[in-house]
């Protein structure tokens, strides 16, 4: 079974060869004293986010939330799922390329 990490890794660079603008978010955090202190208000953020290139769709945000075989979604993750969709951006939930690649076919023909 793959990573989430190679999971993603699969997926950027498939998107970018077939030309689309597409980034994976870092979520990180600061070093506050001898802690590291995480950005609360992000938490749950979509692990990838692009730029849809149908003329149609053109210059639309997408999101991608990339998950292990068998993992689900947290509270965070739905929360940002849900405002994205709310306001009109496609959000894809992937644990493989072909689902990433079948939501992204979707977003561009506005189904999602």
């Amino acid at each position: 079974m793959l990573s989430e990490k190679q999971i993603q890794t699969q997926i950027l660079e498939y998107l970018r060869a077939c030309g689309y603008l597409i980034e994976r978010f870092n979520m990180g955090g600061i070093i506050y004293g001898n802690k590291m202190v995480m950005n609360k208000r992000l938490r749950g953020f979509p692990d990838l986010f692009g730029v849809l290139k149908n003329e149609k769709r053109k210059g639309v945000l997408f999101l991608i939330e990339v998950k292990k075989d068998g993992e689900k979604l947290k509270e965070s993750q739905e929360a940002w799922k849900e405002e994205f969709k709310r306001r009109g951006c496609p959000h894809i939930t992937a644990r493989t390329l072909a689902q990433a690649i079948n939501g992204i076919n979707a977003a561009e023909k506005g189904e999602i």
